[in-house]
């Protein structure tokens, strides 16, 4: 039976999906941050979904996490869109079996929330990427250069079928 939402954000789209998935299968949500807080109200073999932004590859918090609680739905939230090859990367890259569920939904780029050196990493980046031809590039830079969000309610949908056919079992 699933008893909570543990967390990781960065610049808040995470944060954001964590509250609209909790509100929906009333559950709580809990930031990573908040280790003892949920350690006084979990136990270690309880079932929890793990949400955490992704920086190069890596969905952040999952291997402080990954050790005692039984996830079983990973959801790694990113700027790019989503594709089968970022897909796999991290499925790999992170070391998620078929036990835990992975979904990759958009949260984007808030650059207000950056702190001053990923800010300026991410405006060089984007600087690159708009001297590209393709679209999909241009789309991206801008991203990188003035930020953006995709969180959406509905980037939520399939999770959100998948989670409520396991909550009560």
């Amino acid at each position: 039976m699933l008893k909570a939402i543990i967390y990781k954000t960065n610049t808040g789209h995470t944060l954001e999906y964590a509250k609209m998935l909790s509100k929906d299968l009333d559950i709580p949500a809990y930031d990573i941050k908040e280790l003892k807080k949920f350690k006084e109200c979990l136990k270690i073999d309880d079932e929890i979904i793990y949400m955490g932004w992704v920086c190069a590859g890596r969905i952040s918090g999952l291997t402080k996490i990954n050790n005692g609680y039984k996830i079983v739905c990973t959801i790694a939230v990113g700027a790019y869109p989503d594709s089968k090859e970022n897909f796999e990367t991290l499925r790999i890259g992170n070391n998620i079996n078929d036990n835990n569920k992975l979904f990759y939904i958009r949260g984007g780029i808030n650059l207000e929330k950056l702190n001053p050196l990923l800010k300026k990493i991410f405006k060089i980046v984007g600087r690159k990427l708009e001297k590209s031809d393709k679209e999909y590039n241009r789309e991206l830079a801008n991203m990188f250069i003035k930020g953006k969000s995709f969180v959406r309610k509905e980037n939520l949908d399939k999770i959100e079928k998948y989670l409520k056919k396991i909550k009560d079992k």
